[in-house]
Formats: C-alpha cells, sequence, structure tokens
C-alpha cells in the first residue's frame, strides 16, 4: 500500500542540503541525465568478499573510495535533490491533506533518496577500515564495534555533507569518524576499568586498560548508577554487581553462589554478565562519563 510506504518515509532523515542547481526548470533532467560507472550491485558484492577476509582486507584497502571527484558530486547532489522533493511534500502534508499523486511522488523521490544513500555507503565504507588501519584500530580485540560505529559516523556524514563547503567527502567523513571511534574507545576502557573482572576470565574479550582499578569517581558513579537503578537492573542483579565490583575484598562466583541461592556459579556469571551489558549501555550514551 502507497500509504503505509508513505508513513515509513518519517523514520528517516530529510534534511538537505540545498543547492542552486536544484531550483532550476530543468533540475532533474540535468542531474539524472549523466551517466555514472558506478555499480551498487558489484560494489556490495566485491565487499561481501573482501570482509569475509579480513586480513586480505586490511593489507589491501586504500584511502580513495570506488568514486571518482565527479562521480561523487553526481551522487550528492542527487541525494540532495531527492530528499529536496521528499521533504517539500512531507512539510506539506504536516499542514494539510495531501492528493495521492503528492503521496506518490514524495514515495519516489524518498525511495530514489534511500537507495542513493546506500550506494554512497558502499562506495565509501572502505574509509572506514582505512583510517582504522592506519590509526592502528585494527589490533583492538573490539575492532568489529569499532567498524560498526564507524558505518554509523559514515550514515551520519553522508546525511550532513554539503558540497558547497568545498571540501571532499573523504576529509569530513574520515575526521567525522577518527573522532567517533576514540570517543568509543574511551568509553570501553573506562568500562573495562570499572568492572575489570569480567575482562580478566575472558580471553577473547575487550582489551584490558592500562589500570585495573577503578576510581573514586568511578565507583562513585556506579553507586549512583544502582542507587537510581538508571540502568533497569533486577535485585538480584544489583546485589551481584555490589558483591564483585564495590566492595574492598570483592566476592568469588562461588560465594555470592551461597549468598543468593542459585545452583552453580556459571549461573551467577551469566547473571552478572547480563547486569554488566545493562550497564555498558547506560555508559555507552554518556550517563556516567
Amino acid at each position: 500500500m502507497i500509504s503505509q510506504r508513505f508513513k515509513k518515509l518519517s523514520n528517516f532523515n530529510w534534511k538537505y542540503a540545498d543547492d542552486p542547481a536544484f531550483h532550476k526548470p530543468n533540475a532533474e533532467i540535468d542531474l539524472f541525465a549523466q551517466q555514472i560507472k558506478f555499480n551498487k550491485q558489484e560494489t556490495h558484492i566485491l565487499w561481501h568478499n573482501l570482509l569475509s577476509e579480513k586480513e586480505t582486507l586490511l593489507s589491501d584497502i586504500s584511502p580513495n573510495t570506488l568514486l571518482n571527484e565527479k562521480e561523487e558530486k553526481i551522487l550528492f547532489l542527487r541525494y540532495n535533490y531527492a530528499r529536496y522533493k521528499t521533504a517539500v511534500i512531507l512539510e506539506k502534508a504536516e499542514k494539510k491533506k495531501i492528493s495521492s499523486k503528492e503521496m506518490n511522488e514524495a514515495v519516489y523521490w524518498g525511495e530514489i533518496a534511500i537507495d542513493l544513500r546506500e550506494s554512497l555507503i558502499l562506495a565509501n565504507i572502505g574509509l572506514v577500515f582505512y583510517m582504522s588501519k592506519i590509526k592502528g584500530f585494527n589490533t583492538r580485540k573490539d575492532f568489529a564495534d569499532i567498524i560498526q560505529e564507524g558505518i554509523t559516523t559514515l550514515y551520519e556524514a553522508i546525511n550532513y555533507f554539503d558540497l558547497k563547503r568545498g571540501f571532499k567527502f573523504s576529509t569530513y567523513a574520515c575526521r567525522s569518524f577518527v573522532k567517533t571511534a576514540k570517543r568509543f574507545i574511551g568509553k570501553q576502557n573506562k568500562f573495562t576499568t570499572m568492572f575489570p573482572d569480567q575482562y580478566h576470565s575472558l580471553p577473547e574479550g575487550i582489551e584490558a586498560p592500562e589500570s585495573d582499578t577503578p576510581s573514586k569517581e568511578d565507583v562513585e558513579h556506579l553507586n549512583f548508577i544502582l542507587k537510581e537503578n538508571i540502568a533497569d537492573l533486577t535485585q538480584e542483579e544489583i546485589t551481584i554487581i555490589n558483591y564483585r565490583f564495590l566492595q574492598e575484598q570483592p566476592l568469588t562466583l562461588r560465594k555470592i553462589q551461597d549468598k543468593i541461592g542459585v545452583r552453580s556459579p556459571e549461573r551467577v556469571r551469566i547473571r552478572q554478565n547480563k547486569a554488566l551489558e545493562k550497564l555498558k549501555a547506560v555508559i555507552n550514551i554518556g550517563v556516567i562519563l
């Protein structure tokens, strides 16, 4: 149903970078008549194959995107033009009822914009791996998480990039990614400092920080989180975290097993790790940083 597809458009950001080319009489013809060599399907297959071979990817990847400067400009103009066409109709729909023709037009341009955004992601995803390599992020055990953060940042960079600023997208995207990655690593290091035991017992987990001793400030923050229950822990989870991380002499899993009445130390560990995931989510949005 076209109405359902129209409603889905509200899930996306339609803020666009305006350009004088959008307001010319033959804007659509001028922007979409030019041919470019970029093939979305072939590029998707390329990245799928490379991502299955991590070492090959990291050694062979270059800072270049799969678009030349002219093609990049064309795709960004098309992307923002499609968002512009969609946004105009969505803004009108907020004020009054629109016709079925206008609804169809919004869906048409909205879906073109989404497709163009995916093409821009595929064409530029190599920047994330290249910057990870030269900054040394690829040596970390949480490398996959950093890449995921990088791809999210790439989406945001594509949404906010404006050709009129006069610099290449790669410059803008790389700076954004490095900033995001360093912020993410800082949060991860803080988390592993606050909860070192989890990672000491998991050799394949996130890298241990330089210091395993939580600071006084970290302990105060954690006590605040538990007191206010911002992470939405169960009472049992709060008890386990207190025994494991907030005592001068932390209790072993076996001793906590006896105190809370579960069948095995492993069941305590499962509950502990579930609680830590909740706390990690809170830390990652900056609540206790």
